[in-house]
């Protein structure tokens, strides 16, 4: 409410087809925090600490938060306007590389009175960045303004900060979680298509015909 100053295995046979589907990347740790806060022209820390030491190929953050008008940590929320442009997130490795999330006024102050009340996930690998809608946060898993590649190659071990604030008076921040997923890179098993399938079933009883064509062959010599 302020002014708008701002393996797939095959039988031989080819009679059984199991199937062995491997995540490219498995995760090495999880971490969270669960401690909720309203920030309002203030910020605060989050941390979650590794003792596992895993060199990071790739990390992920979910946080679940609330920007909407008014002061009340819980809804209902009352309409008006909930200025996204005041919202920061950033992430500070046990290192101290720092990594934006979401960055003051990456967003517009949100005029259009629609609240964000939901999940994001923080991902490089995501299609679009979290700002595609300037106007409107949105749930579900987006690219931050930042790189979180910066991490790569650190280790894992110690102490995570996620850095919250809300800029400007009224209208609070709400936080409610975040958890980090740090993974680590695994060479995947190539697995057929069903467009594959009949082919290679195909192959396994070709192979078959020529063993039994063979071995005929060898018995009636001698």
């Amino acid at each position: 409410m302020r002014a708008l100053t701002i393996s797939k295995t095959i039988a031989a046979a080819a009679i059984v087809t199991t199937f062995s589907y491997v995540n490219p990347a498995q995760a090495a740790l999880i971490g969270s925090n669960n401690m909720p806060g309203n920030f309002d022209r203030s910020s605060g820390n989050r941390t979650i600490t590794f003792t596992g030491d895993e060199t990071i190929s790739d990390l992920n953050i979910l946080i679940d938060f609330a920007k909407a008008d008014g002061e009340q940590a819980a809804p209902p929320y009352p309409t008006g306007t909930p200025y996204f442009d005041e919202i920061v997130f950033r992430l500070i490795s046990p290192t101290g590389t720092s990594v934006n999330l979401i960055g003051e006024r990456d967003f517009n102050d949100g005029r259009i009175g629609t609240l964000f009340d939901g999940k994001i996930t923080f991902d490089d690998q995501a299609a679009q960045v979290v700002n595609v809608n300037r106007d409107l946060p949105q749930a579900g898993i987006f690219r931050p303004t930042g790189r979180l590649s910066d991490f790569n190659g650190q280790s894992s071990l110690g102490t995570w900060t996620l850095f919250i604030e809300d800029t400007f008076r009224e209208d609070s921040l709400r936080f409610r979680s975040a958890t980090i997923d740090i993974n680590r890179s695994s060479t995947a098993a190539a697995v057929p298509t069903p467009a594959l399938l009949p082919g290679l079933v195909g192959l396994g009883l070709s192979v078959m015909r020529k063993r039994k064509q063979k071995a005929v062959g060898q018995n009636a010599v001698t």
